[in-house]
This record gives structure tokens, C-alpha cells and sequence, in this order.
């Protein structure tokens, strides 16, 4: 992978493609790129054994498991409310509102006006 991301020779690889152009922007932006291989896990029988069962797994199809539509639902809403929270948390920083954000300090949500 580092001498196809090295090379100015044409690629099939969306990847390698990808990853040009990555490194061409950081140069464009004054970033210096260096590309050095470093051998971590030779000669160790585990590391290897792993690094061949890492290298056949990246060859075996991906199942395609589709997910509920209450499952990916939940899920986007959990993340729309953890932004929705940090971007409050950082609007009130300095307010004298902010400590409406805190749990305590919260009117239940389920008081009628009349209460």
C-alpha cells in the first residue's frame, strides 16, 4: 500500500486513489508527508499468525445484514440528541441561563401549565 500511495503510476484502487489525493492536499497545504513502513510483527508466531488471519478476513465478503428501521431510528435520534446537548452546553458556557441545562434545575416535562 505505501509504494502504491508513492507511486505516480495510474491505479485501478479507489483506495490507493483516494489516498493520493489525501496526501496531495496536505502537501498543497504545506504539510511535509513521509511514508515509512515499519515492521512491527515479524518474527513473533503471534502477531504473524494474527496479521494472516487479519489479511484472509480482509478478503472474505461482508454480509449483508440489514438493520430495523427502530434499531437505526433509536440510534439516530441518540446522536441527534448528543449533539443537540453539546451544542446547548456550548451556547450557555458563560450564561446566567446555563444552569437550566443542568438535570436539576430542569422543569419536569410532563407539568401542565396550570401547575
Amino acid at each position: 500500500a505505501i509504494v502504491a500511495l508513492g507511486s505516480s503510476a495510474r491505479t485501478q484502487s479507489r483506495d490507493v486513489a483516494l489516498g493520493r489525493k489525501a496526501i496531495e492536499e496536505l502537501q498543497a497545504g504545506g504539510t511535509t508527508i513521509a511514508l515509512q513502513w515499519i515492521p512491527s510483527h515479524c518474527g513473533i508466531w503471534g502477531n504473524e499468525r494474527a496479521d494472516a488471519l487479519a489479511r484472509e478476513g480482509s478478503q472474505m465478503e461482508m454480509p449483508n445484514s440489514p438493520v430495523a428501521y427502530q434499531a437505526a431510528k433509536g440510534c439516530i435520534k441518540s446522536c441527534v440528541r448528543e449533539r443537540i446537548v453539546e451544542s446547548q452546553t456550548q451556547a450557555a458556557t458563560g450564561k446566567r441561563w446555563s444552569t437550566l441545562l443542568e438535570p436539576k434545575d430542569r422543569v419536569p416535562p410532563n407539568l401542565s401549565r396550570m401547575e
